[in-house]
């Protein structure tokens, strides 16, 4: 039975993706579909490939991950597939694929064909698709799959910025809970702090200084950070909401997108202080809103 799961920003209160699962259901009956999520934040790439890339490796291997955020980033539709580390992947060449992989390389990938026959994008996208996963289901070569890919898109990561007594972090996602992920990694934040005196520090909140095992180690309506499943930092409330409460939001929100108003990247930051020479640095939080 293969595995088919889906992530997407279209939402479930569209016809879409019921289309697209249809249109494999007839090539594929016995596929089995799982939606990693359908909620991803408008054109939000890099939440995607944080949601997608994190999930996909609890898969059983050779799986297929059908990931459709803002197709048309290029002027040219492009369809592609990869695999990496005994996954296969199919989305836009929309810079997601270097998201997912982050510094490794995927063992191959190619574009797809498009098929003149089908006009409509959900359609092409959706044949795309099934092409893909019964070629491979059928042994098929990537070459006679598809084309080497000599125009692949990227997206430079967003990595935290390290000073000399800080760590300056953007934001990943922010999930059903207003819990704030945050892009620093436990090997990263190690790396970087180890055993040093550290405060993270945000608007509106009492600093944290220590990370803990789960949230429920503090106090209800206490601020506490952790490191979650997929090893990233992760700032909660205790049976509250972390991002409304400290006045975060994701990083690519569209305003800062259109560049509307460039003062809201403060809203998107959360900075780490830790101790230099025996001292420990607390933050001064007007530095926060300049």
């Amino acid at each position: 039975m293969s595995v088919i799961t889906f992530t997407t920003d279209i939402g479930d209160n569209d016809f879409v993706i019921g289309a697209l699962k249809g249109l494999l259901l007839q090539k594929i009956a016995h596929a089995r579909f799982v939606d990693i999520s359908l909620s991803i934040n408008r054109q939000n790439i890099l939440q995607a490939g944080y949601i997608s890339g994190t999930a996909m490796h609890f898969y059983p291997a050779n799986s297929f991950h059908i990931i459709l955020v803002d197709p048309f980033i290029n002027k040219k539709f492009s369809t592609i597939l990869a695999y990496f580390k005994n996954q296969y992947i199919i989305c836009p060449n929309n810079g997601l694929l270097n998201i997912i992989c982050k510094n490794e390389p995927p063992t191959w990938v190619i574009e797809l064909p498009t098929f003149n026959n089908f006009s409509n994008f959900t359609l092409q996208f959706g044949a795309q698709c099934t092409y893909a996963i019964l070629n491979v289901l059928h042994n098929k070569p990537p070459s006679v799959i598809g084309q080497a890919v000599t125009n692949l898109t990227t997206i430079t990561p967003i990595v935290p910025y390290v000073g000399p007594n800080f760590i300056e972090t953007q934001i990943l996602h922010i999930d059903k809970f207003e819990n704030v992920i945050v892009n620093i990694t436990q090997t990263q934040f190690e790396d970087i702090i180890g055993t040093k005196k550290f405060t993270i520090a945000m608007r509106n909140v009492r600093e944290i200084t220590k990370i803990s095992n789960h949230v429920g180690e503090v106090p209800h309506g206490e601020p506490v950070a952790i490191f979650n499943m997929a090893g990233f930092l992760e700032i909660a409330l205790n049976q509250g909401n972390a991002a409304g409460l400290f006045g975060l939001r994701t990083y690519n929100d569209a305003s800062l997108k259109n560049n509307a108003n460039n003062t809201r990247i403060n809203f998107q930051k959360v900075r780490i202080m830790y101790q230099v020479e025996n001292a420990i640095n607390h933050i001064n939080i007007k530095e926060l809103v300049r």
